[in-house]
This record gives C-alpha cells, structure tokens and sequence, in this order.
C-alpha cells in the first residue's frame, strides 16, 4: 500500500493547529486523516463524504461536521497539497466558497507554490 504524503499551507497549519487546541484525543480531527493517508487518499475519493472532487482538479477533505480542506494531488497521488480551508454549513456552496476553490485551481493550473521539506 502507497500512502499519500499531506502537505499543508500556514494557513492550514494554523488550522490544524486551532482544530486540536479545541478537541479531545479521541476525537482529534487530524486523526481522522491517519487511515485515509496511509492506505492513500485517492482510494477514499468520493467515499462519503471523506474527499471528493469540485472542479479543475481541485478536491476537498470532509473535516469534522462544517470544515472543508481545499487541495489537490501532486506528483500523482504522491501527494496532496492543502492550500486553503473553510467553514461550510449550507448543504449548497456560497460564493466565498467557490472562489476558495477556484484560487485553489489557479494555484494548481499555474504550478505557482513552492515546499521545503
């Protein structure tokens, strides 16, 4: 089994981070994420509602009840990059949503972000 490697923005980092500061162990939403990583993302796609694909290539990981991680995956599924995230309570995206998703799109189309390891 090939895992997928999570790289994240500060952004994202920041709300990781803010998650577990505001969660018990046992209910850890980066915990969550530990089974769909190791056995690889891409074979959790569309398995409700874990990730799922919007538009262009850009994806979305299910996190906790309101919480969407928007990203795509590099190198194959090697990797999925988390560029941005945001609070979704309407069953409908709203229009801050969508752009969310299309800056995530022109981010990936134009290859415009760099890591360090």
């Amino acid at each position: 089994n090939k895992g997928t490697r999570l790289l994240v923005t500060n952004k994202v980092f920041d709300f990781f981070f803010y998650l577990n500061e505001n969660e018990t162990l046992h209910e850890s939403s980066i915990a969550t994420l530990r089974a769909p990583l190791v056995n690889g993302l891409d074979k959790f796609i569309g398995h409700n509602p874990m990730i799922r694909l919007e538009w262009d290539g850009v994806y979305r990981l299910f996190i906790k009840k309101h919480y969407r991680i928007i990203g795509f995956f590099y190198r194959g599924n090697e990797e999925f990059i988390a560029i941005d995230y945001y609070e979704k309570k309407a069953p409908k995206l709203n229009a801050n949503q969508k752009k969310c998703i299309n800056r995530v799109a022109i981010i990936k189309r134009d290859v415009s972000f760099t890591y360090r390891k």
